[in-house]
């Protein structure tokens, strides 16, 4: 079972306690519905990431997943490449640059939320290749000139 799992059902054994007046409630959980909005980007690389995101055709759980992964590119791009807010943008350089990052990036780079990391003890550590190949294998469309195209890194 994952952790918001446990969470969820903690979270429900707590407002059945509650119910039975043998507890206070509960806090109300942290997030609503959906996905947390995307912080630490140029704004228009959020727009286009929420954009992809609501008319994607993958799975909900692939979409989820590349949906962290370009947020975390947009935070790297943040913080290395300010010029590129958007995909439009994206070059071979930014590409081979961003390859280079995963190469070296550890655990918590480029997140937007680490309390699950830290808890844990793996901030700091190097990423598995199990990691950095997902990181890689994310493709996005991105449109130039007009025509759509996808792009991939690995």
């Amino acid at each position: 079972m994952q952790e918001s799992e446990w969470a969820s059902d903690l979270h429900g054994i707590h407002r059945a306690v509650a119910a039975l007046g043998h507890a206070d409630p509960p806090p109300r959980p942290r997030h609503g519905p959906g996905p947390t909005a995307i912080e630490g980007t140029a704004g228009s690389w959020a727009d286009w990431v929420e954009r992809w995101h609501a008319t994607s055709t993958l799975t909900p759980g692939v979409r989820s997943s590349y949906r962290s992964v370009l947020a975390k590119i947009g935070r790297w791009l943040a913080a290395e490449h300010r010029e590129v807010t958007g995909p439009e943008l994206w070059t071979r350089q930014t590409c081979a640059s961003w390859v280079a990052a995963v190469d070296r990036m550890t655990v918590g780079d480029y997140s937007q939320w680490t309390a699950g990391m830290r808890s844990q003890g793996r901030i700091g550590k190097p990423l598995t290749p199990q990691a950095k190949s997902g990181y890689l294998k994310v493709r996005f469309p991105r449109c130039s000139g007009g025509a759509d195209q996808l792009v991939s890194w690995g």
